[in-house]
């Protein structure tokens, strides 16, 4: 829906919360209100050896969120194909 509109910035941002979401649903992180998206990171790290390609395929995604959100990076809608289809290969892998 944000997309459709254009904003591509808050739609990464929901696709990012969902998929903390997710692994957290899913036993490979612990949602914690103080945790940074690095903690996460290093968490998800420690705990998803038996799924590498969720752990890069999250990487790549915080690395692209820390940037647009954080930074000055504009999002556009080729980032967001490309953080969409992290996404999915966390949900097909997670």
């Amino acid at each position: 829906e944000l997309s459709g509109k254009g904003d591509f910035r808050l739609a990464m941002r929901a696709l990012f919360l969902g998929s903390i979401a997710y692994l957290a649903d899913h036993n490979l992180l612990v949602i914690a209100r103080f945790k940074s998206n690095r903690e996460y990171e290093r968490e998800l790290e420690r705990r998803s050896h038996a799924v590498p390609e969720v752990q890069s395929a999250f990487v790549a995604n915080r690395q692209m969120f820390d940037a647009v959100w954080y930074g000055t990076h504009p999002a556009s809608e080729d980032m967001l194909a490309d953080f969409q289809k992290n996404v999915e290969a966390i949900r097909d892998d997670g």
